[in-house]
């Protein structure tokens, strides 16, 4: 991890900005992660990695799915970003994907004029205020604009409350409050009663279900 605590010290750590570091959504253990199911089995994993040095926090994403016809392999993702926050502020996004051959980059920069965005699908822009990675462990998400971490596009959609209720997570079920996104993504999200993501939903290009099963922290 030494790589790791480098890029964030990297950030600017402030012992006075720790508690605005702390209140962002940091799970237990500093991990999300997530079974990637599809028509009962599973077909992937996505993680969320975190790493807190006093107003800093650094946020590794790792995603990987696979479909196979028997022994072939018919489709492969494979998603890694870091986002490095401090005192409660995005101050930079990188990513890169693998979206079945296709290659998708991402990079996003604050500086004193905003955060400076530019994506394989759009040219350098300014985010609005207050713009935030859609990388779902961060619910502010759903009360802000924020960014397509895989192709850098700002996003617009609308969130609607969807219910409470009991989802299944590696060893039972968990309690969860959903919300709907519509506009130019279509999907469920769900947070667990402390606000850290628990996981969601959406149709897939052949009208199969994929959904996210969270496996740690299992609340």
């Amino acid at each position: 991890m030494i790589g790791r605590r480098a890029a964030i010290a990297g950030a600017g750590c402030a012992v006075a900005g720790a508690a605005r570091a702390a209140a962002l959504p940091v799970p237990p253990g500093h991990r999300l992660g997530f079974d990637v199911m599809r028509r009962g089995s599973k077909i992937g994993e996505h993680a969320v990695t975190f790493e807190v040095a006093g107003a800093a926090v650094g946020v590794w994403v790792t995603a990987e799915i696979a479909l196979h016809l028997g022994p072939i392999r018919i489709f492969h993702y494979q998603h890694h970003s870091v986002e490095l926050w401090r005192e409660g502020t995005v101050g930079s996004i990188q990513s890169r994907t693998d979206d079945d051959g296709s290659t998708e980059v991402m990079t996003a920069l604050h500086s004193q004029a905003g955060l400076a965005v530019e994506g394989t699908r759009v040219p350098r822009f300014m985010a609005p205020p207050g713009t935030v990675p859609g990388s779902h462990w961060n619910r502010a998400m759903l009360e802000r604009p924020f960014l397509n971490t895989q192709d850098g596009r700002l996003m617009r959609v609308t969130v609607t409350p969807a219910g409470s209720e009991p989802v299944p997570v590696a060893g039972g079920m968990l309690a969860v409050n959903r919300f709907r996104l519509r506009g130019d993504i279509e999907l469920e999200t769900w947070y667990d009663l402390s606000d850290t993501w628990a996981g969601l939903r959406f149709t897939a290009k052949d009208g199969s279900e994929v959904s996210y099963r969270r496996t740690a922290p299992l609340g």
